[in-house]
């Protein structure tokens, strides 16, 4: 007996410094981790997040594989994403060298892995010195290390994919072909997302389907294909784009408030379970923004009084902070702040004090508006191919 009020005063003690520990990097940011040179698999690469998540990592230098079933609108980010890499393809040096750091893991150029310890951070490549030599210089203790094999410099590519991540047959085939063609992925960003914009009594059966399939299921379809290897290396890191509307719902978006809480579900008992396997290269961050100005959700309004201190997210500003909390290896991040409080208090409070604070606040018919004018929009188009 004693035994076990010993391990809960040692439980006590470690949540207690779970949260200081928390709370600290609220105040004191904590340093990002470098992804350059790692493989970055980002769904629904497109449009939306997933395009300006693939731009915030290329600027990392990140090697990136863009899915997405629109063939053209992925190819125009991979042309965004060459833009960045070749902005960035300057000298940094100046006696005519180029410099660059490298990460502590495997660098992959072309068809070929280097491979070195994690000792060595910084190459410098000399190109206007006669013996055309390089050397590697070692942080810990200032000097090069000379008879290391030179190496081109580091060129991070792009690579896309059409891949339909709502059939599971596709993310399996897609997946292949990037471990064959590109190597083992570091970064897993489930972003791809769908909503039917349908009542749930005037939605098709099928659309309700596809909202689940790609906003859930998929997850656990990338997860299966990529996870494997990155147990075996001890070395990862899975993102889930989620919702506030998977933390709390409204009405009106039934089929995609259940998607989005299924995706959380996943996401935390995955979570768990890589804890569970005492991985810990492996990291999980679950990212749920409120609305973003997308257009996915075009005409959503709450109460215009309130409106002005809870507007719609710019794409930007969500992205920039989600990088922030994947950089630091956080494990959940909800923008803005107030998606925390708002989530503790449907936890404590009974439900029909939330329906008078949705009421108030004008959230509990928010996406009526978003409802309408996809209704007016399918009966146009309707008109238009009837004629």
């Amino acid at each position: 007996m004693m035994i076990i009020f010993a391990e809960f005063f040692v439980v006590i003690l470690k949540v207690l410094w779970a949260i200081v520990t928390a709370g600290t990097k609220w105040v004191v940011r904590p340093k990002e981790k470098s992804v350059a040179g790692q493989v970055c698999v980002i769904t629904g690469a497109g449009s939306g997040l997933g395009r300006l998540f693939a731009k915030e990592f290329a600027r990392r230098r990140a090697i990136l594989v863009l899915w997405d079933i629109n063939s053209q609108s992925n190819e125009e980010t991979a042309e965004m994403v060459r833009q960045i890499y070749h902005e960035l393809d300057t000298p940094i040096t100046k006696d005519g060298k180029t410099a660059f750091c490298l990460p502590s893991f495997p660098l992959q150029f072309g068809c070929h892995r280097v491979l070195r310890t994690a000792r060595f951070r910084e190459v410098t490549f000399g190109f206007g010195s006669g013996s055309g030599e390089s050397y590697l210089r070692d942080r810990s203790c200032g000097g090069p290390v000379r008879g290391v094999e030179e190496v081109p410099p580091f060129q991070p590519q792009v690579y896309t994919y059409v891949c339909d991540v709502g059939k599971r047959e596709s993310v399996y085939s897609t997946a292949e072909k990037v471990r064959r063609e590109v190597g083992n992925v570091d970064l897993l960003i489930n972003n791809a997302g769908v909503v039917s914009g349908h009542h749930l009594l005037e939605c098709p059966d099928e659309l309700i389907e596809r909202t689940m399939v790609v906003n859930c299921h998929a997850h656990f379809w990338t997860t299966k294909a990529f996870l494997p290897k990155m147990l075996e290396l001890n070395h990862g890191h899975i993102v889930t784009v989620a919702s506030s509307l998977g933390l709390f719902s409204t009405a009106g978006v039934e089929d995609y408030c259940a998607s989005k809480f299924g995706a959380i579900g996943f996401h935390e008992s995955l979570s768990h379970e890589v804890k569970a396997s005492e991985k810990d290269g492996i990291n999980m961050t679950l990212v749920c923004p409120y609305l973003v100005d997308t257009g996915m959700f075009k005409g959503c309004r709450i109460r215009k009084e309130i409106e002005p201190f809870l507007p719609p997210l710019k794409p930007e500003f969500c992205v920039k902070q989600a990088m922030r909390a994947i950089l630091t290896d956080q494990p959940m991040i909800c923008t803005p702040r107030i998606v925390y409080m708002v989530n503790f208090m449907k936890s404590i409070l009974p439900f029909e004090a939330i329906v008078c604070m949705y009421r108030f606040l004008g959230a509990d018919k928010c996406m009526y508006p978003f409802l309408a004018q996809r209704k007016e929009a399918m009966n146009n188009n309707e008109a238009k191919n009837g004629m």
